[in-house]
C-alpha cells in the first residue's frame, strides 16, 4: 500500500512538470510572435533559436522535477520501511514477552500448590518427617528469566513480588529444618505469603498476560 502512494506521487509530481514545461513552451513561443515587427523570413530566424531555448528551459525544468520527485520518493519509501520495521519488531519483542509471562504464572501456580501442600504437612508432622520431605519449587523459567532479553519488559511489580515470595518461603522452609521455627508456627508462616501470593499477585499477573494477549490479537498476531 505504501509501494502504490509513493508510485503515485511520483506520477503525480512528472505529469505536473510536463505540463510546466508544456506551458513554457507555448508561452515563449507566443511571446516571440508579439516581437515580431519585420519580414516572414526575419520572424523565422528570430523565431527558431528563441523556440530553442524554451524547449531546452522546459527539459531542463522537467529534469529537476523528475530528481526532486525521485529524491522525495527514495525518502517517503525509507521512511515507511523504517516505521514497518519498528512495528514488526515492537509486536515481535511483545509476542515473546506475552510466552515468557504465561510460562511465568504457570510456574508460580505451581509452586504455590506445592508450599500450600508443603506448609499442611509441616503443621501436622513431626521433625524428623520434616527433614525427609522438603520443599522443592520448580525456579527453571524463574532462573532462565535472568538470560532472556524479554524479562526487562515484564512489568517490574512482578518480577520484585515474585522474588520476594520465592526469598521468603527458602526463609521460612530453612528455619523449620533447622528448629528455628516450630513445625505449626513455620507452617502458619509459609501458608500466609503463600496465600498473599495466591490472592493478590498472582491474579494481577493473569489479568496483565490477558490484557497483553487481547493487544496482540487486536494487532491480528496468532498466538498458541
Amino acid at each position: 500500500m505504501g509501494a502504490n502512494r509513493l508510485e503515485l506521487f511520483v506520477q503525480r509530481y512528472i505529469e505536473r512538470a510536463d505540463k510546466i514545461a508544456e506551458f513554457a513552451t507555448n508561452s515563449g513561443e507566443r511571446h516571440m510572435w508579439r516581437q515580431v515587427s519585420s519580414s516572414e523570413q526575419g520572424q523565422q530566424q528570430e523565431r527558431r533559436p528563441a523556440a530553442g531555448g524554451v524547449k531546452e528551459s522546459s527539459f531542463w525544468l522537467s529534469q529537476i522535477f523528475m530528481l526532486a520527485a525521485t529524491v522525495l520518493g527514495v525518502f517517503l519509501a525509507a521512511q515507511e520501511g523504517l516505521n514497518q520495521a519498528i512495528a514488526f519488531d515492537d509486536l515481535t519483542s511483545r509476542q515473546n514477552n506475552y510466552y515468557l509471562r504465561s510460562s511465568l504464572y504457570s510456574e508460580l501456580q505451581s509452586n504455590i500448590a506445592q508450599a500450600k501442600e508443603y506448609a499442611a504437612f509441616v503443621q501436622r508432622a513431626s521433625d524428623n518427617t520434616i527433614k525427609q520431605y522438603q520443599l522443592q519449587l520448580d525456579l527453571f523459567v524463574w532462573e532462565s528469566m535472568r538470560y532472556s532479553p524479554a524479562t526487562l519488559e515484564t512489568p517490574s511489580e512482578f518480577i520484585s513480588e515474585i522474588q520476594r515470595y520465592y526469598r521468603e518461603a527458602n526463609d521460612i522452609r530453612q528455619k523449620i529444618e533447622r528448629r528455628v521455627y516450630g513445625s505449626e508456627y513455620g507452617g502458619a508462616e509459609l501458608l500466609k505469603v503463600t496465600e498473599r501470593m495466591e490472592k493478590d499477585v498472582a491474579p494481577k499477573l493473569r489479568a496483565n498476560i490477558d490484557h497483553l494477549k487481547k493487544s496482540l490479537m487486536d494487532k491480528g498476531v496468532a498466538l498458541d
